[in-house]
């Protein structure tokens, strides 16, 4: 059960308020293994860059990381619910983008790796898919 339940109960709720069943899932502090990833019916998505924003709730420390450690098929773990998250991860995007980065969805990325996601997989960007 656990977070294969989880995921089955969470997405039903979007479902019912949307319509549509979620495209990813990002398991609460990505903790997932083969075992328990092979039972979900989603592609799981963890990251490869955390500035930790919850933790410091500093715009400018936020900003800084993910500038600091940018790399072409980066993938930057961001929670919604901090205003400095925010304010950080759109000044790092404005300096980004005047350094000439582009900026993808999910879709749009795997797209451009040419993979195609599938259930009970686990992603972490730039096509990795692998875990323990």
């Amino acid at each position: 059960a656990g977070l294969a339940v989880e995921a089955e109960d969470t997405a039903r709720v979007i479902r019912n308020i949307t319509g549509e069943d979620p495209s990813y899932l990002r398991p609460p502090y990505g903790a997932i293994d083969k075992k328990t990833a092979s039972r979900i019916r989603f592609p799981l998505m963890l990251w490869n860059i955390d500035p930790r924003d919850w933790d410091s709730r500093d715009a400018e420390k936020v900003k800084q990381h993910i500038l600091d450690y940018a790399f072409d098929g980066g993938v930057v773990l961001l929670h919604d619910c901090y205003e400095s998250t925010l304010s950080g991860a759109m000044a790092a995007v404005d300096e980004l983008q005047a350094a000439g980065w582009q900026f993808v969805t999910l879709a749009e990325y795997y797209d451009l790796f040419d993979i195609a996601l599938q259930p009970g997989v686990v992603y972490r960007g730039a096509g990795l898919a692998d875990i323990d």
